[in-house]
């Protein structure tokens, strides 16, 4: 608000300079002297009077300046004033966003729930806190691992025929390790006597002319001692009664024609039990319908289950019959498995894929069935 101007300062000093001057013109001077005080108090009046209009328009400059004062500091107020306004609104403004959101979010999770506010832990207590033990891991998490690590030993007799190496080409292109005893029967023998655990034997005998009677008493010793065995043979109706017979009698089979210059027709092996995996992992569409018939003559074993097998025959001859005619036997639960045809007098491609699916299936019902 504008302070009012007083001026009684000012009429209070008039007064004085005026009573002074009247005093000094009340003696009785001399002409001269009379006439210099004249003229001392016309000085004096015209220097009171300027001195009045200075005091006067000091007051004013001070009172304007003043004012000016005043008015920049409402200004600066209001602006502050506004400042604030504005900041409460806009924190008004970001809470009510912030509000939305959260409601937004517990509407499309609702079994979130807000997390608690971090509190002091509570003081240890006598009383122990149980701990909460982990689960093992199950053997099928590692299973595929075990099974390509697994400790494999190989024979395939038809090295010395000059024929190409199946089962090697299969075991390769599955990425399997194995130990491989070519077509040496003694480096074999003393594989299967070297107290070695094997996780799985592969016998692959094919060869006319190569033996392998006495490897049927320690593929029964080794699958005795929990290896499992993959046999490929067909003269088990020459030993079947001798050294074979523990293999035999073990799945429940018997030799039931030795299988003799079939002819073409007659060759095709059938899927006796289709469902099973071994015609399926890793490798589908897997058939022995198609003969490329290499050797002549006796062109391996036909088995039948006896009455009280534990066995299950996978492939024969015959389609509409399970329990004869049989080349595939399953046997032990899947951990010993018999072929009495030869891979020679099938196509490549086909007999390749179904080895890798003996190998496969074999080894995961022995990782299986460890405890």
């Amino acid at each position: 608000m504008k302070a009012p101007f007083s001026a009684r300062p000012l009429r209070i000093l008039l007064l004085f300079f005026l009573t002074a001057a009247w005093l000094l013109g009340g003696c009785n001077l001399p002409g001269p002297a009379q006439n210099a005080m004249v003229i001392t108090q016309t000085q004096i009046a015209a220097q009171a009077t300027l001195v009045a209009e200075s005091m006067h328009q000091s007051a004013q400059m001070t009172q304007s300046a003043l004012h000016s004062e005043a008015t920049a500091l409402a200004a600066q107020a209001t602006q502050n004033t506004l400042v604030l306004t504005q900041a409460a609104r806009l924190t008004q403004v970001a809470v009510h966003v912030q509000q939305t959101l959260v409601a937004s979010q517990v509407a499309l999770h609702p079994m979130l729930t807000p997390t608690p506010a971090m509190t002091s832990p509570p003081p240890p207590s006598d009383t122990p806190t149980p701990t909460q033990s982990i689960a093992p891991t199950p053997a099928s998490d590692n299973l595929a691992e075990r099974i390509r690590s697994a400790n494999i030993l190989v024979y395939e007799n038809i090295v010395g025929d000059i024929l190409p190496r199946y089962v090697k080409e299969a075991l390769d292109t599955g990425g399997y390790t194995y130990v491989d005893t070519g077509d040496a029967s003694g480096l074999f023998k003393a594989q299967l006597l070297s107290g070695t655990q094997w996780d799985l034997i592969i016998a692959a005998m094919e060869s006319r002319t190569a033996p392998q009677g006495e490897f049927y008493r320690y593929l029964n010793d080794q699958r005795e001692r929990g290896a499992a065995v993959i046999i490929e043979t067909w003269n088990l109706d020459a030993i079947g009664t001798g050294s074979a017979s523990a293999i035999l009698e073990r799945c429940g089979v018997m030799v039931q024609n030795d299988w003799l210059h079939p002819s073409v027709n007659a060759r095709p092996i059938w899927w006796l039990q289709p469902q099973n995996p071994i015609f399926h992992t890793p490798n589908e569409g897997v058939t022995m319908i198609s003969p490329d018939v290499y050797w002549d003559g006796d062109a391996g074993d036909l088995l039948m289950l006896t009455s009280d097998s534990p066995s299950t025959l996978l492939g024969g001859v015959v389609a509409s019959n399970p329990n004869q005619y049989g080349t595939i036997v399953d046997c032990d639960n899947g951990q010993l498995l018999l072929q009495t045809f030869s891979s020679h007098d099938y196509n490549k491609e086909d007999v390749i894929a179904l080895w890798q699916n003996y190998i496969y299936n074999v080894l995961k019902n022995h990782f299986q069935a460890q405890p």
